[in-house]
């Protein structure tokens, strides 16, 4: 399958900006034990194979020293003994848990034999639906013994072209299908990692898409979704955007104003990454959002996603957004442009973009035309991202996603992968 030219471009520049990250040495073992029910665990290994080949426009979670087998092991042995008693579930997971690559099959063998000693009931961990396979599902599945797996899927957004052009994660919803009918046949559980907050986007299409997203992914059959803010990570192209003031990271009323648009579907989503996570390889963070007017709205948030209630939800929706005026005019089109344009003059590319600058045009437009980008944003206000509480527009908003996700989603790669 022939790649498309915008993840030759983001790839080279994502390759580049990651290549000055100094290795970390890992700690033996990490345990973070959130609430007395949830705990989070890193077991460490040589990297991410998605990040080595300059995929994602977001993530940065670090590069460690070589680590052997022996280490992987021993780490989840000290998360495992590490665990509060009453801990009911454990999310554990490096990058790609399920690439043989990253972790041998003989090593997350014994990984999962060790979380199989564990006293929760649940075991959630990551994996890129390209590394999603039956014969290691299922064997997680056996070796957990009776526990609930939850894979959680990067899946971003359910907008094929945004994936790949915003992203750069260039892999179809025909795959993501594929990986949740492995999932539930070895019955485990499929969870959608959700990101707002996408480079290139304006807010109002932030909201939108994002919303789209959790009703398409529900639709495709994912059991539960993972939504989160993205934050700006050093030696990231978001980073490298924010830096130039092409980009800036969204606060916690985007959250607030997706969940708001999808208000009958909340039962299925959890939140994360409310707070910055201090793992094993954390990049430094900047750019973030002032947390001033969000401090309720942060302890609402908190308090729906531990409590599981909607109460806390409720009384989200009914707090007044400070007003917000959009900062640009300009076509999605337009804005890719302008920043691919600046992201290969600013990082030695300029050759490749003067040989490449009509194609990339040319698959810019075909990629909007199968988009749902435009369906999504139609119900917004035209000058303010949200109204400064969500009431009726929010619910126009729902009912117009409900009606634009029977559009067809473009299908990339007939099934390929990668990445």
């Amino acid at each position: 399958m022939r790649m498309p030219l915008t993840t030759s471009l983001l790839s080279r520049v994502a390759v580049g900006i990651r290549s000055n990250r100094r290795e970390y040495i890992p700690p033996a073992g990490y345990l973070n034990q959130v609430t007395p029910q949830y705990a989070e665990a890193w077991f460490p290994t040589k990297g991410c194979f998605w990040d080595a080949m300059g995929h994602c426009t977001t993530c940065n979670y670090g590069v460690s020293v070589e680590v052997s087998p022996d280490q992987m092991v021993r780490a989840a042995e000290i998360a495992v003994d590490s665990l509060a008693p009453s801990t009911r579930t454990l999310w554990i997971s490096a990058f790609d848990t399920l690439h043989d690559r990253e972790v041998p099959p003989a090593t997350r063998r014994e990984i999962f034999a060790v979380l199989a000693r564990s006293p929760v009931d649940t075991i959630l961990t990551e994996a890129h639906p390209a590394s999603v396979r039956s014969e290691k599902v299922q064997e997680c599945v056996e070796l957990l013994d009776g526990r609930t797996f939850g894979i959680q899927l990067g899946v971003e957004t359910m907008d094929e072209f945004i994936r790949y052009a915003c992203v750069n994660k260039p892999y179809s919803n025909t795959l993501l299908a594929r990986a949740v009918d492995v999932i539930h046949d070895s019955d485990a559980v499929a969870y959608a990692n959700l990101i707002a907050g996408i480079p290139f986007l304006t807010e109002r299409e932030v909201v939108a898409q994002t919303a789209l997203s959790v009703r398409q992914a529900i639709s495709i059959g994912f059991d539960q979704i993972v939504l989160f803010p993205n934050h700006v990570k050093e030696h990231t192209i978001a980073f490298a955007l924010a830096e130039s003031n092409r980009y800036s990271p969204p606060d916690l009323w985007t959250i607030r104003d997706v969940l708001a648009a999808v208000s009958d579907l909340v039962s299925e989503i959890h939140l994360a990454w409310l707070d910055l996570k201090p793992h094993p390889g954390a990049a430094e963070v900047s750019f973030e959002p002032s947390r001033v007017s969000t401090k309720r709205l942060y302890d609402l948030l908190n308090q729906f996603d531990h409590s599981r209630s909607y109460e806390p939800l409720q009384e989200a929706f009914d707090l007044i957004r400070p007003h917000t005026q959009e900062c640009t005019e300009t076509s999605l089109k337009s804005r890719l442009l302008d920043g691919y344009q600046w992201l290969a003059r600013t990082f030695g590319h300029d050759h490749w973009w003067v040989e490449n600058e009509d194609k990339i045009a040319v698959e810019i437009q075909q990629g909007l035309s199968r988009s749902s980008v435009d369906h999504s944003t139609e119900s917004l206000p035209e000058t303010d991202v949200l109204p400064t509480r969500p009431g009726r527009v929010v619910e126009d908003l729902a009912l117009n996603i409900v009606d634009s996700a029977s559009v067809p989603v473009p299908d990339l790669t007939k099934g390929g992968a990668n990445g």
